[in-house]
């Protein structure tokens, strides 16, 4: 054998997963699954080399194949007597300054009374009754009830803060469910905000069906305790759970928002099996605009190819960003204009230790990722480019 333990799992029709004995899955075709099998049952390089020209019916020396295993399989942790962090990744995770705090064997125990929900039919039929009931609760007590209510705000936020455990738990519920391998909980930074995590990177091993299912497994026991709540609203009267329904409810809507990497960004991925949806869009949206002096046409060529859904979805996440910015914009427009003065007072007072948590805002949350927003797209699409040209011109 010349390599290390793995497991192989069907992702779809044509592709397969490949779990290492690091925890790392790699998406492969069926000819990479062929060179593992001859890899797996060989036991020299020399072999293996035969094997695998007798198999394809080609005629590769032992330098090319060795350069072909190197390039398909190397770094991965696969092959044997190999660096497993030698493989540069392909691209960088979008969830920073990840930070465990309740571990696997923990999460597994606290997640166990959801497991019972993770039934198919009773997952579907409770996950869409309480989606439309809770649209209808949202518009109701909105108009009728939450203009006069004056909650318990410790009660509120504490409440609210419990929200990110039970959606963990969720996604951790469905694997628990599935035996299914799963990390820890923790925290971690996307964009500047930061948000609660749980690691079920092994449910790439799962089939569709249930891979969809834990990823809307967070959303799913959102709903649940956000009825939780009201049913103890209509018990005890208390405005206040009442307010926490409601705006948990329509925290679990808006994570169904599939251009923005939230739950209902993993169930549109796996819905059209595209893995890394996000960045195959925008390398498609660049193809199907791309020309050159020879064939002017090209991009237009290219806008109605077969890649007609990920450019249509790469359209409208830019669309998507551009509507969160001026929204920003337009709500915080003040808070925006005069942070770069408000930055200068908040480190000033932190110098002289004469700071507290009420001196830092939700709305400074907001200017931050309207900053961040814009320096990214402004480096990527008009300072990256001008750099480039400027750098082709030198030459």
């Amino acid at each position: 054998m010349l390599i290390s333990a793995i497991n192989i799992s069907n992702y779809d029709d044509h592709r397969f997963v490949v779990n290492t004995a690091g925890g790392r899955n790699i998406l492969v075709d069926g000819n990479t699954i062929e060179l593992l099998d001859i890899l797996r049952n060989e036991r020299s390089i020399e072999e293996a080399c035969t094997s695998f020209n007798k198999s394809l019916n080609v005629s590769l020396n032992l330098d090319e194949f060795i350069a072909l295993v190197n390039q398909n399989l190397g770094g991965y942790g696969i092959l044997l007597n190999e660096d497993p962090i030698a493989k540069k990744t392909s691209g960088q995770s979008y969830l920073k300054a990840r930070i465990n705090i309740i571990p696997p064997n923990v999460a597994g125990k606290l997640s166990a009374p959801f497991t019972y929900f993770f039934k198919p039919i009773l997952f579907y039929t409770l996950l869409s009754f309480m989606l439309m009931f809770s649209v209808f609760t949202i518009k109701y007590f909105f108009v009728e009830h939450l203009k006069v209510i004056t909650p318990n705000f410790s009660l509120l936020s504490l409440l609210i803060c419990m929200t990110m455990l039970v959606h963990e738990l969720g996604h951790i519920a469905a694997c628990r469910r599935y035996n299914i391998r799963h990390g820890a909980i923790g925290f971690g930074i996307y964009a500047v905000i930061p948000v609660a995590f749980a690691d079920i990177s092994n449910i790439w091993q799962a089939s569709r069906n249930k891979r969809i299912m834990a990823n809307l497994g967070g959303i799913f026991c959102e709903y649940l305790y956000a009825f939780a709540l009201l049913l103890i609203y209509s018990v005890t009267s208390n405005p206040t759970f009442l307010l926490a329904h409601v705006i948990i409810a329509s925290k679990a809507i808006l994570e169904l928002n599939p251009f923005i990497r939230l739950d209902g960004y993993w169930v549109l991925s796996d819905l059209t099996s595209t893995p890394n949806l996000l960045a195959k869009a925008r390398g498609a949206l660049k193809l199907a605009f791309k020309t050159n002096q020879d064939n002017k046409s090209a991009g237009m060529k290219n806008l109605f190819s077969k890649h007609t859904f990920l450019i249509t979805y790469g359209v409208m996440n830019y669309v998507v960003m551009l509507l969160y910015i001026i929204l920003i914009w337009s709500t915080y427009k003040q808070a925006i204009l005069s942070f770069p003065e408000t930055l200068i007072l908040l480190v000033q007072r932190a110098w002289h230790l004469d700071v507290s948590l009420g001196d830092f805002k939700w709305a400074y949350l907001m200017v931050l990722l309207f900053y961040y927003l814009l320096m990214q797209y402004s480096l990527n699409y008009i300072f990256m480019p001008i750099f480039k040209k400027a750098k082709e011109y030198l030459k």
